[in-house]
């Protein structure tokens, strides 16, 4: 007795320190995703924010607005060659100039006078320069230059100067301005950068231009007009993600090697996660925190910032821990012997995961410059509709709510639905199928289910044994009392026979016989040993009837 109290002991004992030790090496795998997480999110570098950074969205509008213009009725201006009559002509025109790379009219677009000799002998470079930084810091969409050939009277400048941007330097904001000045025929006036910014020029080239690793670079491979990205910054770029993905390779393959070590319950999954989206943020969030050394445009930028890769390895690591949290939940439930907690965990995981995804596309949708509010506000009208055609799935998901939670049927119960009978297969979202004994499969709508009666005959602790015995109707008292004594000491001398309430009475006189009821209990559960324990007390119980002299009653035939 003592030796298996120290057995049951040692197990209970060895159990705790297993699923301690589990504890401790989930702990552990936790903290180090943190730590690594936290590690590479620290950037190597910032840059200040020079200006608000324009969403993807807002990029994409800019074409749409020049179309616009181009179409808009022209306010009187005087003729100027070069379209510089009003500030938003001189500003698309220049654009214009510099995507065709008509280097020998960018100078017409400067207004060089008192312009130090130094800055004035860099000519075209000037507006190269002016160029990146334009691309890279400021941007502005062309609806928010004046059309008017006096440019804006209101904005707090002198009536010859329009304020393109502003760029916020470490030493104070500077101002990106054109200027009115003089034209070729007299009178006429036109609109060029002011002498003021071209004078700035190569201190705003020198804090947000390519920096020294791009212009050594810019000048080994060819520059495109046009692009987004130039060769050297896809280059960089390349070489960012390939270092990113080693160091990211590495980690998480030592940490898969001492997984590989630690056999534990859903140590495998936890190698999966590693292996997959721990891996994958680690080099998302390396290649975002050195992504400025490939010096991007706004336009690059501006996708970069609306952080798809970002929000695909948050979504993708949030469920692949998911995934092990449900697997140890239901580990944990499946060793407290609970199968029916689950059934009910998977759907709900896979619920959470529709809902983190959906969560991720308004979030990335949000980062591109989309009105979430909006978004939200057309989901809910159409949701009504979609509510009112998936009403009865819905009926059928509560319904299976109901079915996990009250946990009537569980899979593998032997039940009586309706007017058959069945084991019950599977528990889904939509429908529970239930194998008959004639080993059809019928599917039943959960809705429907959930409001039936249903009778579950494996959750019976015991099996009922109750039937009529019909005596010959000349059997005599004495036989009918040595019949009684028989049985009853039968069903209380047999060892599968519950002796409470087992009894057997001379219950009625039928219409050709003495009708004796035998009401009992045996103790089990298993259907097949119930019909062999039933066997053997029928065959007793006729060796009984046969033994005080008389016998079963045969029904009687009128001719």
């Amino acid at each position: 007795m003592s030796r298996s109290i120290t057995i049951h002991l040692n197990r209970i004992f060895m159990i705790n320190i297993s699923q301690f030790k589990a504890r401790i090496f989930y702990g552990h795998a936790l903290h180090i995703i943190m730590i690594l997480l936290l590690l590479f999110s620290m950037p190597a570098f910032s840059q200040d924010e020079a200006v608000d950074k324009p969403t993807l969205k807002q990029m994409l509008k800019v074409d749409d607005t020049a179309v616009i213009e181009k179409d808009a009725p022209k306010t009187i201006a005087p003729y100027d060659r070069l379209n510089r009559g009003t500030p938003r002509s001189s500003v698309m025109s220049l654009s214009e100039a510099v995507t065709r790379g008509e280097h020998e009219l960018l100078m017409d677009y400067m207004d060089m006078r008192q312009v130090p000799k130094d800055i004035a002998e860099q000519g075209p470079e000037l507006m190269r320069k002016l160029r990146i930084v334009a691309d890279r810091i400021f941007w502005m969409g062309p609806e928010n230059l004046s059309i008017e050939p006096q440019g804006h009277l209101d904005d707090g400048l002198p009536s010859y100067r329009d304020r393109v941007a502003t760029i916020n330097t470490p030493d104070g904001p500077i101002d990106i301005l054109l200027q009115r000045v003089p034209g070729d025929k007299k009178g006429d006036f036109i609109w060029k950068l002011s002498n003021r910014t071209v004078m700035e020029i190569p201190r705003l080239y020198e804090l947000y231009g390519y920096g020294e690793l791009g212009d050594r670079l810019s000048k080994v491979f060819p520059e495109f007009k046009g692009l987004a990205l130039q060769p050297w910054q896809l280059i960089v770029l390349v070489g960012i993600l390939l270092c990113a993905y080693s160091i990211a390779w590495l980690l998480t393959r030592i940490i898969i090697l001492f997984l590989k070590r630690r056999k534990t319950p859903g140590s495998d999954l936890l190698q999966e996660v590693f292996q997959g989206p721990v891996r994958f943020m680690i080099l998302v969030v390396i290649f975002r925190n050195y992504f400025y050394l490939s010096s991007p445009s706004l336009k690059v930028n501006a996708l970069f910032e609306a952080k798809t890769l970002f929000v695909i390895a948050c979504t993708w690591m949030l469920i692949g821990f998911v995934n092990l949290y449900i697997f140890r939940l239901i580990n944990r439930m499946e060793i407290g012997g609970s199968r029916n907690g689950s059934l009910i965990l998977r759907p709900a995981a896979r619920a959470f995961k529709v809902i983190a995804i959906l969560v991720a596309i308004m979030v990335w949708l949000d980062n591109m410059g989309f009105s979430i509010s909006t978004l939200l506000a057309g989901l809910g009208v159409g949701s009504i509709a979609i509510a009112l055609a998936a009403q009865k799935s819905i009926e059928n998901l509560i319904g299976a709510v109901t079915l996990y939670s009250a946990q009537p049927i569980r899979i593998g119960d032997f039940c009586r639905i309706d007017n058959f009978v069945g084991t019950i297969e599977e528990i889904g979202l939509r429908a529970t199928q239930v194998r008959t004994l004639d080993h059809t499969l019928i599917s039943i709508p959960n809705a429907s289910l959930s409001n039936i009666e249903i009778e579950n005959i494996s959750q019976r602790q015991k099996i009922l044994y109750r039937h009529t015995i019909r005596l010959r109707a000349d059997s005599t008292p004495g036989q009918v009392r040595e019949v009684l004594n028989s049985i009853s000491e039968l069903l209380n001398a047999h060892a599968k026979v519950n002796p409470v309430p087992a009894r057997v009475r001379f219950k009625e006189f039928g219409e050709y016989s003495l009708n004796l009821e035998v009401f009992a209990y045996l103790k089990t559960t298993d259907y097949n040993e119930y019909l062999s324990i039933a066997e053997e007390l029928n065959i007793q119980i006729i060796e009984a009837v046969a033994q005080a002299g008389t016998s079963i009653a045969v029904p009687v035939q009128m001719l």
